[in-house]
């Protein structure tokens, strides 16, 4: 390699790195919502109850919960809040409403300025199958 090539190699790596992200984001951080995530859904029925579990304050109150979908936001009832000492999270259960639409949601949860979304985490099905199949990559 001569150094013409080298300085151009180089030039083009530095390029790359200092380059801004698209923007594009891949991944939910883990802020406020700990479960269900993209990677561990919840999947419910309507009138199950929707348990959730949030990193928060032990003085949080005011807890609200929707799903989400093509812009659209459905609220849930919230049943129950409580916070658990031995893992800092609060459990927040909600009751799954009728939906018109079975598929993923993105989970909104808010409390106190608290506000947190993790796109895909909820499958609202209309029943449960009694065979399932797995394929794990």
């Amino acid at each position: 390699m001569d150094r013409r090539d080298f300085v151009l190699l180089c030039l083009a790596a530095l390029l790359a790195v200092g380059l801004p992200s698209s923007g594009v984001c891949l991944g939910d951080t883990l802020t406020v919502i700990q479960r269900p995530l993209l990677n561990i859904p919840s999947i419910v029925r309507p009138g199950d109850t929707l348990s959730i579990e949030c990193e928060a304050d032990e003085a949080t109150s005011g807890w609200a919960v929707a799903l989400a979908r093509d812009g659209r936001t459905l609220p849930l009832p919230v049943i129950d809040s409580f916070y658990d000492p031995t893992t800092l999270w609060w459990r927040i259960d909600a009751l799954v409403p009728p939906v018109t639409i079975y598929d993923l949601y993105d989970l909104i949860v808010r409390a106190d300025g608290l506000a947190d979304t993790t796109r895909h985490a909820v499958k609202v099905i209309s029943e449960f199958k009694h065979d399932y199949y797995f394929i794990h990559i």
